[in-house]
């Protein structure tokens, strides 16, 4: 059994479901850089799947977008972190580095506050990652679905090297 076996369910979707609803969507790569299977993003909090299953990017670009379109959650005040809520409801958890909370803010620039509406490819952070390196902090990006016992499947659909916008994680009902 896989790392993300426990969050695929096998009941078929309800009949009361709404024609209107939004039962999947496709989450875009959120920055340019290289796929990281979550199990391997070296902080266990983040690797055991505790705050839901996902995927990250290894930045080459200190940039992060918006992965699909949504409302911005939450931004703490250090931005080295956003969530969204997506169209389907997903509650989409994007957390730039690795204990980078610790920065207080630094280094982070913020484009986005807790109520805005958003468009997939829309600029949400800035982060200077020679800066974030330089004190001794992993810049591994990981997008969880925190809410994740609302979807019966959660799958990372990427691999090898990102172009912003690429098909990066699958989230269904």
């Amino acid at each position: 059994m896989g790392l993300f076996d426990k969050f695929k369910k096998t009941e078929e979707p309800s009949a009361a479901t709404s024609e209107n609803q939004v039962d999947k969507v496709m989450c875009k790569a959120f920055a340019k850089g290289t796929f990281v299977p979550l199990e391997k993003v070296e902080d266990p909090v983040f690797a055991q799947g505790m705050m839901g299953p996902g995927c990250a990017i290894e930045p080459s670009e200190g940039v992060i977008f918006a992965p699909c379109d949504g409302e911005i959650s939450f931004v703490p005040d250090t931005l080295h972190a956003v969530s969204l809520t997506a169209e389907n409801g997903a509650e989409i958890l994007m957390h730039v580095g690795i204990d980078t909370v610790s920065l207080k803010g630094e280094h982070f620039k913020g484009y986005v506050k807790a109520g805005d509406k958003v468009k997939a490819g829309d600029k949400l952070i800035e982060f200077d990652i020679p800066a974030i390196k330089e004190a001794n902090l992993k810049v591994t990006t990981p997008i969880l679905v925190c809410n994740f016992d609302d979807y019966k499947t959660i799958e990372p659909v990427a691999d090898g090297q990102l172009e912003v916008g690429a098909d990066l994680l699958k989230v269904e009902k």
